[in-house]
């Protein structure tokens, strides 16, 4: 799959696709109330091998078409924007359940996460990004890893925040102090 479409506008101009680096993520834990599970955290989906990320929100384009045309054909709706391409499950879920939930924009937390959901992974380029990022983040896991920048991620952009493709594992999942400790001994590069 060509993850950069001639209409991904989410590189700086006359910017090229780097090669592999080196990328930090900061993972979530599953959020969960007496037990049950509320909303499930990044750390347990990238346990289970799915490299995507969210924006966690209804891309505007998809509110937009809808209003305009109340179809529900997939054909109908771009997967390409805010210069990223949602997933195909994203498309899905947002037809599922736009009917029941655009009129009064009743849209849940996890309705939001499953719809904003991108190819790609948002990671930062730098190990003190990630430590910042990890400041708002409860019991915070990080991953290192190699990937193939796709592009910025505004607002975090400003941080080092990326859109990456992943290519595979360097540490990780590891706790806050694990982290610590791994950038203390680190390999180079």
């Amino acid at each position: 799959m060509d993850l950069r479409k001639n209409n991904d506008m989410s590189l700086p101009p006359n910017s090229a696709i780097k090669s592999p680096s080196r990328y930090y993520r900061v993972l979530t834990p599953d959020l969960k109330i007496d037990g049950a599970l509320i909303q499930e955290g990044t750390f347990t989906s990238w346990s289970q091998g799915r490299r995507t990320s969210t924006h966690s929100r209804i891309p505007g384009d998809w509110l937009s078409t809808w209003k305009s045309t109340r179809s529900e054909a997939a054909e109908d709706y771009s997967r390409f924007a805010d210069g990223v391409e949602y997933t195909e499950e994203a498309l899905g879920s947002f037809l599922k359940h736009v009917r029941e939930h655009f009129q009064n924009n009743t849209w849940t937390p996890e309705l939001q996460r499953q719809v904003g959901a991108y190819y790609g992974v948002s990671a930062f380029d730098n190990h003190q990004a990630a430590l910042r990022y990890a400041d708002r983040t409860p019991q915070p896991y990080f991953v290192v890893f190699e990937g193939t920048l796709l592009g910025q991620l505004p607002p975090e952009a400003e941080g080092g925040g990326v859109r990456v493709q992943w290519i595979r594992d360097e540490v990780g999942p590891v706790s806050l102090t694990a982290f610590q400790e791994w950038l203390r001994n680190r390999p180079s590069p």
